[in-house]
């Protein structure tokens, strides 16, 4: 039986150019068998920055032998914040705080690896398979370059169906670390 991961706070970094959004295929977990943006929990070693973990999951999930995909932490915009409202297979629920980021500035090259394969550029509205509430808001952020948003998302066991629909909202800023 696959384990059930309780992710409270996570971030996802959206990296953009010339039109495009890369993305890649989750190989485990929140969003296994969906593309994608590069990212994940809070670390002990982020020291609670939100930054600092986006900056560190996408490097992480983009290396494999070489440098992968380096961003400056100031070189991130943020977008939006997302309260994903979860249901687990037991009935019992919990709320992943979803930061998400974006960044234009970034050099190195994405690299297959044991959490994230097949990294590709994608036209901003022409996206490919997403985990179920995706679409409600990325294409949103992706459209609207200049605004920030906040969400609630309702999904079901193992994020695999959308249970309720997306409220989502523009906002004129979001706290940040």
């Amino acid at each position: 039986m696959r384990v059930e991961k309780v992710l409270p706070k996570a971030v996802v970094v959206f990296l953009r150019r010339n039109g495009k959004v890369l993305l890649a295929i989750k190989m485990d977990k929140i969003g296994k068998g969906c593309y994608n943006g590069y990212g994940g929990g809070l670390e002990n070693e982020d020291n609670g920055s939100l930054r600092k973990a986006a900056v560190r999951e996408t490097r992480e999930e983009t290396r494999k032998e070489r440098t992968g995909i380096i961003i400056k932490p100031e070189d991130l915009i943020k977008r939006a914040i997302i309260n994903c409202h979860n249901m687990k297979s037991d009935g019992s629920t919990f709320i992943c705080e979803l930061h998400v980021f974006e960044a234009y500035e970034f050099s190195g090259e994405a690299e297959d690896t044991e959490e994230m394969v097949d990294a590709a550029w994608f036209l901003e509205d022409m996206l490919p398979k997403t985990m179920p509430c995706d679409p409600d808001w990325l294409g949103l952020i992706l459209k609207h370059k200049d605004k920030k948003f906040r969400a609630n998302t309702f999904m079901g066991p193992f994020q695999k169906e959308k249970i309720r629909e997306t409220e989502i909202w523009e906002v004129d800023d979001l706290s940040d670390d």
